[in-house]
C-alpha cells in the first residue's frame, strides 16, 4: 500500500477533531459530517480490511457515509461508492459479500489517497488548516 503520511496525519486530525466535535454535541458541517464518516470508514478499512467496516458497522451506516459525500469536490469518493456497492448489491450479508471479494482492500489501498487528496482541498478551502 503506497502512503503519503502527510495525508494521513491530516485525516487523522481531521477525523478526530469531527469525533471531538460530534461527541460534545456540536454540529458539524456537511464537509465535517463526511469526514468523520468517511475516517470512520478508513480506519476500519486499513486496520483490518473493508470487511471490518461491514463487520462493526450495518448498512444504515453505509448509507449515511454515501448520502454525506460531497461527490463533487471528492469526486474519488464516488468510485470507492460504486465498487463496494457492486460488491454488497443484493447481498444478504454485506460483511460476507467484502469477504468473498478477495481484491476489494487491493483495489481500495489503490485509490483511497484520491479521496483523501480530494478531501483535504476541500478542507483547506472551507476551513484553512490550523
Amino acid at each position: 500500500m503506497n502512503s503519503d503520511w502527510s495525508l494521513e496525519d491530516w485525516l487523522l486530525h481531521a477525523g478526530e477533531r469531527a469525533h471531538h466535535k460530534r461527541s460534545n454535541g456540536e454540529p458539524l458541517s456537511p464537509l465535517e459530517t463526511f469526514t468523520w464518516e468517511y475516517w470512520t470508514f478508513d480506519m476500519h478499512a486499513v486496520n483490518g480490511g473493508v470487511s471490518q467496516y461491514f463487520c462493526n458497522y450495518d448498512l444504515q451506516h453505509w448509507t449515511a457515509l454515501r448520502s454525506s459525500a460531497p461527490l463533487e469536490i471528492v469526486p474519488s469518493f464516488g468510485q470507492v461508492i460504486d465498487r463496494i456497492d457492486n460488491v454488497i448489491s443484493g447481498a444478504a450479508d454485506p460483511y460476507e459479500a467484502v469477504i468473498e471479494s478477495p481484491d476489494i482492500d487491493d483495489w481500495y489501498y489503490h485509490h483511497r489517497l484520491s479521496v483523501i487528496r480530494e478531501l483535504h482541498e476541500a478542507a483547506k478551502i472551507v476551513a484553512p488548516e490550523r
